[in-house]
């Protein structure tokens, strides 16, 4: 059988083999003149870019919702489960030091005491007989110990059942106002439950707030903030940071801080507020100032480091500059490594690399092919 010839008198397979040549020949020379090349007769392929000013970096600022509370305010409760019978006060009502507050049930611990008193009368008499009957030789010195041991055990019953009696009422520590009453008139309460909640008039009243491990880094005591509160002008009013916490709570896995308010003029325990705080950067060891770059400038952020590409006027060429990374705020990054008023890249960063001639459209006009 004759093989297959095209119209030119060469076998098919020959042509299909000189097609691929040809194919891949042409797709060479393609990628070959697609492909970026830095000078060829004279004209120079530079990389358009967009640059930024490098400015000085503001503070970084926080608004954290925080509480009014007075710096002394004490939760009262009975040592001892019982039955409550009498409740003088209420929230909000104000109270003298040694005022009575609440009493519960006392039948059974008044019975317990009767109990006890007479078992120390009891002892002291045996106390008596057992010291003459020993002058007179009639009873041992260990005996006599004995003796005196079970006195002392008997005093000492009766002093905690006393003590455990006058604990059967509630009495105010302070002189202040009741914050809070979780009991009623004939409600069975637990030891250490908490019945009246008593703040302290003379003491500061003070926004209680949390920051995280971050945030914490930039503030310290001294550090004044501006508070609002829905029940004040929209000005605000001062405050001042008077204490950091020293462990991160359990309850918000945040730190406690407490801010001193300098006018508590028509202010209550409880009220919720705002605090907005400028937080401080922490400058690295030898490090210039901070300063203050558009987000997209800076590449291979990681761990607190990256880079960035500052511009150079008089060659027209870009260089690798590495900065230390402290803080986000918006669209820019506060940086440390670099200076108030130089250039850097933003458009065009990931395109180029250290040295690399750029052309800055705002600076001169770009032209494809030429230097």
């Amino acid at each position: 059988m004759a093989k297959n010839k095209s119209s030119s008198g060469c076998p098919a397979s020959f042509m299909f083999r000189l097609f691929i040549l040809s194919s891949s020949f042409t797709l060479t020379v393609m990628q070959t003149a697609c492909a970026p090349q830095p000078s060829v007769g004279g004209v120079d392929k530079t990389i358009i870019v967009k640059l930024a000013e490098v400015k000085t970096a503001q503070a970084p600022i926080v608004k954290i919702s925080g509480v009014l509370k007075r710096t002394r305010e004490v939760s009262l409760s009975f040592r001892l489960p019982g039955v409550i019978t009498k409740l003088h006060v209420d929230e909000g009502e104000r109270v003298s030091q040694g005022q009575l507050l609440a009493s519960v049930d006392g039948t059974a611990i008044r019975a317990r005491t009767l109990q006890t008193q007479a078992d120390v009368a009891r002892t002291k008499g045996d106390m008596a007989r057992a010291t003459e009957l020993a002058r007179k030789g009639f009873l041992s010195e260990a005996s006599l110990e004995n003796q005196r041991a079970a006195l002392t055990i008997a005093q000492a019953a009766d002093d905690a059942a006393q003590f455990d009696q006058r604990w059967t009422n509630l009495v105010a520590p302070v002189s202040g106002f009741v914050l809070s009453r979780s009991a009623q008139m004939g409600e069975v309460v637990q030891a250490g439950q908490a019945i009246v909640t008593v703040a302290d008039e003379n003491s500061d009243l003070v926004m209680r707030l949390s920051l995280s491990d971050r945030e914490i880094s930039g503030v310290a005591i001294g550090d004044a903030c501006e508070i609002q509160l829905s029940a004040l002008p929209p000005q605000g009013i001062r405050g001042k940071i008077v204490r950091l916490g020293a462990r991160v709570s359990t309850l918000n896995a945040g730190i406690p801080v407490e801010i001193a308010i300098a006018d508590t003029r028509g202010l209550r325990s409880g009220l919720i507020g705002v605090a907005t705080l400028k937080l401080r950067t922490t400058q690295p060891p030898t490090a210039t100032a901070a300063v203050s770059v558009p987000a997209e400038a800076v590449l291979e952020a990681n761990d607190g480091k990256g880079f960035v590409f500052v511009f150079d006027v008089a060659t027209s060429t870009v260089r690798k500059t590495p900065v230390t990374t402290q803080s986000l705020a918006g669209d820019h990054v506060t940086v440390f490594g670099l200076e108030v008023g130089q250039k850097v890249v933003t458009a065009g960063a990931s395109f180029v690399t250290n040295n690399d001639k750029v052309c800055v459209p705002e600076l001169a006009p770009c032209k494809a092919g030429k230097k």
